[in-house]
């Protein structure tokens, strides 16, 4: 976020810490970004937020507003952007393991696509969609055996992976399809995982994508969406993030494919969740304990563990600053960054900050992505509140939850009441 255009300590004092600050100017910059190296190439393209970032209903009137299509991972993602308003017939359909109840509830709501995931939930969709009386588009969502470079909790496209059906048996899917009369093939999905910065594995990708999407029309469908999925890697400390522009390369690779195979240029769709989410978001905390042991200086931050599992998942790391001394102050002390959990909790395992101070804020950036999605109440602590940023304004996206919240669901047996 640009944080010179907000009065950060103003939000504080309206909103308590910690806070999670979500800047609508930041994710449209991003999804223009996008929208303009595509539309180089691209006469016809869609991009799907994915929701799995981050994600709520005001969120989808946004999303709903800029005209995107919606990936949801999870009926429960279908249902807050229903709750939102948003146009069904532009939502697709994902995820792994769906239940039969939760695809039942998706095709009754009208989800345009369905994105399968085994050969097993063809049958399923199928049966479905006949009870229903309707034909259901799908994509074929390919595992394309495609190794990257980011961590292995978050490579989707390699073979040894949950994700989608093995490359080599897509062939055999396409025999499978013509018992389906309710089924309506249109697309091929993959994805090849998360925190990419390299083109190579897109191309690598859409080749092999591409071949099979040959092979369909053979076969006589004729397939439209060519879904490369998301993962374009983002800054969070030092790295240099994926260059936008490196989308008009896939998308002349793929073009041109289609050229020398004379046929139809493919819908070319892309599915950014981190990429917009992530740089639109930032965390503010206030600096609690301040504790030196032999080893280092531990600075400890009223969030953690509850409200950003992410350096605890997966290594995560981010970078800050002491809001009291400003982005710019020499950064003349190093600290390791921990939050209030009963876990050891490390937010950030070491960071070179101006001197701070028990009362001083921490200034956290790229926090948009997988934060408040997968926070929890670990330690019965209560989620944080969420602000939306636009042209100089504020306004809640998400309620600071309450300690009333906390046992809200809670039911009591009879035999302990």
């Amino acid at each position: 976020m640009s944080h010179n255009r907000y009065d950060l300590k103003s939000l504080i004092k309206k909103y308590d810490t910690p806070l999670m600050l979500f800047d609508q100017d930041v994710f449209e910059s991003r999804l223009g970004e996008i929208e303009a190296a595509l539309g180089k190439v691209c006469g016809d393209f869609r991009i799907y937020y994915a929701a799995k970032a981050f994600f709520n209903t005001g969120l989808g009137k946004l999303l709903n507003k800029l005209g995107l299509y919606l990936d949801a991972s999870s009926y429960g993602e279908i249902y807050v952007a229903l709750k939102s308003g948003f146009d069904p017939a532009r939502i697709n359909y994902h995820g792994h393991n769906k239940k039969e109840e939760e695809l039942r509830l998706a095709l009754k709501a009208g989800v345009a696509t369905v994105t399968v995931d085994s050969i097993e939930e063809l049958a399923t969709i199928q049966s479905i969609a006949r009870d229903l009386g309707r034909v259901q588009e799908i994509l074929i969502r390919v595992n394309p055996g495609v190794s990257v470079h980011t961590d292995e909790k978050i490579r989707t496209g390699c073979s040894d992976s949950k994700f989608g059906i093995p490359y080599e048996r897509i062939e055999s899917v396409f025999v499978d399809l013509k018992k389906y009369p309710n089924l309506k093939f249109v697309g091929l999905h993959c994805h090849v995982g998360s925190q990419i910065f390299e083109t190579a594995p897109y191309l690598e990708a859409a080749q092999r994508l591409f071949d099979l999407f040959l092979k369909a029309h053979r076969e006589g469908f004729p397939v439209r969406l060519f879904n490369l999925g998301g993962g374009f890697g983002i800054t969070y400390k030092d790295e240099t993030p994926f260059p936008t522009e490196e989308l008009t390369r896939v998308a002349s690779f793929v073009k041109e494919k289609a050229q020398k195979s004379g046929i139809q240029m493919p819908v070319l769709c892309f599915e950014p969740g981190r990429f917009l989410a992530g740089p639109s978001g930032t965390t503010l905390y206030t600096i609690g304990t301040i504790k030196e042991v032999p080893q280092r200086t531990y600075l400890s931050v009223d969030g953690g563990l509850f409200e950003n599992p992410r350096p605890a998942l997966y290594g995560a790391v981010y970078d800050a600053y002491v809001l009291e001394r400003g982005p710019d102050a020499e950064k003349a002390m190093s600290y390791r960054v921990c939050g209030r959990t009963c876990e050891s909790d490390v937010l950030i395992p070491e960071i070179k900050l101006a001197k701070a101070r028990v009362g001083d804020h921490l200034v956290v950036s790229n926090t948009g992505a997988y934060n408040y999605s997968m926070s929890s109440n670990y330690n019965q602590y209560p989620r944080p509140a969420v602000v939306l940023l636009h042209d100089g304004k504020d306004g809640l996206l998400v309620a600071r939850e309450e300690y009333e919240d906390l046992t809200r669901k809670d039911q009591t047996p009879d035999w302990l009441a």
